[in-house]
């Protein structure tokens, strides 16, 4: 694993990265196994090295919110490392993953002595937030159905191929996650699926989807 020529450490030096890597170990995740849980102090960094991992909290009435979903070379807890405090997410691996784990000592190094490390992961953070915000605003108003293909147009982009004018991917999250997504039900997900699939908005043959333009376009572009 060449981790100082990947996206996440490529604003160092490799010797630095090969000294440090040392003190770093690589953990595996079985599918559906927690990376972490809520209550947990945060004390090191992990880095998707590969697999994908959803990221989410619980309600006061115990349901599941997914915040976001991560992939190769995404960084899992950083907020909650440098808040200090105990995290009130929880990390699920999605499909069998890898994750590097990266001492909290190491990543602060990394911070201060590399400027340009740094401004990379305050840009991630800041993006993650705006995403976030837009995300909520355009879900407080649209039907299920556009929400649905929001965030499959998301996951897609994130995780997908383009063929030709098609968005491909392999979806591993279950209905019932889907819905938790964006705020729905099981049923209303599947039912909805089943929908858009009759309109030729969407394919899904297995766990292949592929997501047509107008589709993304209407998934992009919600009231």
């Amino acid at each position: 694993m060449n981790l100082s020529v990947s996206g996440a450490f490529s604003a160092i030096p490799e010797h630095d990265v090969e000294r440090l890597r040392l003190g770093w170990s690589v953990r595996s995740f079985r599918k559906g196994e927690f990376i972490y849980r809520g209550g947990n102090v945060v004390r090191e960094v992990l880095v998707v090295v590969t697999g994908q991992v959803m990221i989410y909290r619980l309600t006061a009435e115990g349901k599941l919110c997914t915040i976001r979903t991560l992939g190769a070379e995404d960084f899992i807890g950083e907020e909650d490392l440098l808040e200090g405090g105990v995290t009130e997410s929880y990390g699920k691996s999605v499909t069998q993953s890898r994750c590097l784990a990266v001492p909290q000592s190491d990543y602060e190094y990394l911070l201060s002595h590399y400027p340009t490390f740094a401004r990379t992961r305050l840009h991630v953070m800041s993006t993650r937030l705006k995403t976030a915000e837009r995300m909520m605003q355009e879900i407080a108003y649209s039907t299920v159905k556009q929400r649905i293909l929001l965030i499959l147009t998301k996951i897609g982009s994130e995780i997908g191929q383009i063929h030709g004018d098609e968005l491909e991917f392999t979806l591993n999250w279950s209905h019932h996650e889907l819905a938790s997504m964006i705020g729905s039900t099981r049923e209303t997900v599947t039912t909805t699926l089943a929908l858009l699939q009759k309109e030729g908005l969407i394919t899904i043959t297995g766990k292949r989807m592929t997501i047509t333009p107008q589709a993304s376009l209407d998934g992009a572009h919600m009231q």
